[in-house]
Formats: structure tokens, C-alpha cells, sequence
């Protein structure tokens, strides 16, 4: 089946899943964490169009027969267990059901019928789950640093809201190969700084204080339905935005985004990297009536994880990464 995408028609080998309601409810799932009715700078392009532009680059890398198939389907349904409103409700998730989405996708493609669409595809699903729990030879091309997904999700995003993009995500893919069961990377560091720029472009226009405040109201308010309701964050943003508004307090929250009544930044700055959970802790104490965001920034970080024979290497944190507290005062 050919699908349009952001690259032009993508033929797909596994089209029996699109009928599955797990990769169909990525459509109503965007990218971006806040929507754009949320938030006007936010794009509204979506997981479902991320996943095929995911299976499309997989489509160029280097590798036989067996590999590429199964980098085909696990790429195509990589994000599916990604929860509404995507990383901000992937931190309630964690906190209520004690998993990420790389660990729910790796439970739901052994379950019921995804798992047999899988396997008549040719490819087996226990191979899909250990590249999702990154424990195979193929998962840093999907969760790695610069990997299949965060070059296309770079691209659709930054492209969609009009901005440039220094890289080409397809040539970028096309560098990328499988041999001997290791990922190989062919390019240098001149095809890297291209990608390099576009990302801290990207990043750094997130890493505003409206972004961030309009981002943890989202998060209090999905989080308030979610301790009634927790399967809310299953659910896809739209279903998910109806329950909010069922329930006074998130609905309050979300009205006040709509009407830009925006909760009050106390705290706003980046801090050395250090532990999080007390960070956390120490901030809680000292402003218990805001709300907390701590995150881990990599904006600086150098991307040098291949050896001289191209392996693909994890490379270790620098003195360059920041954590960056955010304190809100609800109103």
C-alpha cells in the first residue's frame, strides 16, 4: 500500500496494521507535547505521520533481508504506546503506572492481534519488543542519540512551523548500515553539524518560559484527571481533552490556557547536572504550593559516538548538560 507522507508516497509492506486502533489513534496524537490550539507556537503534525516517515528512513538504511524487515515494522510502530499529549503524558504515566512508552509499545506488540500482523509479516514479535526494550543489536537506530526517529521528528516538526532544516533526514538515513549484527554510521562530522544546528534551533524555541508554563499546566491538568481516571492517558489527545473538561479542576486549567491566564514562573533557570530526585525534594520543600518541572538538557552535548571503523558507540554525559528547574505558581 502507498501512503502520502512528508517524503512523497511511502510504500508500506505491513499495511494490515494501519487498520489496528493502536497505530490509527496516533493520528489524533500529536508531536509536539501541547497542541497548537494549546499553544500558537506549537505544530500540530502527528505521531501517525512521524511513524511513516520513521518506516520510510528505515526503508534507506543498509542492511539484509532480515534486519530491514524488522526495522521496517518496529520503526512503523515504534511510538504506539506513547500516551496523550506525548512526554507530558509519558511523566504522569511513569509516576502512575511505572512505565515509559518504549516499555508499554514492547507489551502491546506481544498482545492479541498486532502480534500475529506481525508475525505474518515475517518477522517475529519478541524481536520487535527486545528492539523497543533496547536489548537488540537494531535499537540504537531507534533509540539511540541520532537515530531514525529523532531525524525525522526534528525535520516534520521545525519544517511544519516554517523553520529551516540544515539536514537531509533521508541522506542522513542513507549513511546507516547493519553488518555482523552492529550499527555502522559511514558519514563524518560535517554530514552531523547540519543535523546538530537544526536540533538546537529546534530545542532552544521550546525552551521558552510561555512553552514550559503553558506545558506543566497541561501536565497538572492531565494529571488531575488521570489520578480519577487513569486510563485517560491511553487515550488519544482528543478523547483525552473531553475527559478535562468533564472534570472541574483540569477543565479550570485548561480553560485558562485557552483564554492565555497563564499560572505565575517563580523559578526559571538552567542548574548544574546533578541528581534529580533531590533536586526535586530540596524544590518541593522550599515552594510547596507550585507546581515542579526538572528536566535534562543535552542541548550542548557532543554527538561523537562512532569509533574510527564507524560503530556505533554510547558516549558519556559531559560537564555541558545542564538540568533546567521550572517553578509555577497555579492561580
Amino acid at each position: 500500500m502507498k501512503i502520502v507522507s512528508h517524503y512523497g508516497g511511502v510504500e508500506l509492506e505491513f499495511d494490515g496494521l494501519l487498520a489496528e486502533d493502536a497505530l490509527d489513534r496516533l493520528k489524533r496524537v500529536t508531536l509536539a507535547n501541547i497542541p497548537k490550539s494549546l499553544c500558537e507556537e506549537s505544530s500540530d503534525v502527528t505521531r501517525f505521520e512521524h511513524s511513516v516517515g520513521v518506516y520510510h528512513l528505515a526503508c534507506l538504511v543498509q542492511a539484509d533481508e532480515e534486519d530491514s524487515r524488522l526495522l521496517k515494522v518496529s520503526s512503523l510502530l515504534h511510538d504506539i504506546g506513547i500516551p496523550c499529549f506525548s512526554h507530558i503524558g509519558e511523566r504522569i504515566m511513569m509516576k502512575i503506572h511505572d512505565f515509559d512508552h518504549e516499555k508499554h509499545g514492547s507489551n502491546m506488540v506481544m498482545d492479541g492481534n498486532i502480534g500475529d500482523l506481525i508475525s505474518k509479516g515475517g518477522v517475529e514479535p519478541c524481536d520487535v519488543r527486545d528492539i523497543f526494550l533496547k536489548k537488540h543489536y537494531l535499537s540504537p537506530l531507534l533509540f539511540g542519540s541520532m537515530d531514525l526517529d529523532n531525524l525525522d521528528n526534528i525535520s516534520l516538526y521545525w519544517s511544519s512551523i516554517g523553520e529551516p532544516v540544515h539536514y537531509s533526514p533521508e541522506g542522513m538515513a542513507s549513511l546507516f548500515s547493519v553488518e555482523g549484527g552492529r550499527v555502522l554510521f559511514s558519514g563524518t562530522a560535517n554530514d552531523i553539524a547540519g543535523w546538530r544546528r537544526t536540533r538546537r534551533d529546534l530545542y532552544m524555541s521550546l525552551n521558552t518560559v510561555e512553552r514550559r508554563t503553558r506545558e506543566v499546566m497541561l501536565m497538572h491538568a492531565l494529571e488531575m484527571c488521570a489520578e480519577e481516571i487513569p486510563d485517560v492517558l491511553f487515550m488519544d489527545n482528543c478523547q483525552a481533552m473531553a475527559e478535562m473538561m468533564e472534570n472541574s479542576g483540569s477543565s479550570r486549567i485548561l480553560k485558562g490556557l485557552e483564554n492565555n491566564i497563564l499560572y505565575e514562573s517563580v523559578v526559571f533557570k538552567p542548574v548544574p547536572f546533578c541528581d534529580r530526585e533531590k533536586l526535586e525534594k530540596k524544590m518541593a520543600e522550599k515552594y510547596p504550593d507550585c507546581v515542579l518541572k526538572i528536566d535534562h538538557l543535552k542541548l550542548d552535548r557532543d554527538i561523537s559516538f562512532w569509533d574510527t571503523h564507524g560503530e556505533l558507540k554510547e558516549f558519556p554525559r559531559t560537564h555541558k548538560d545542564r538540568m533546567h528547574v521550572g517553578v509555577y505558581k497555579p492561580f
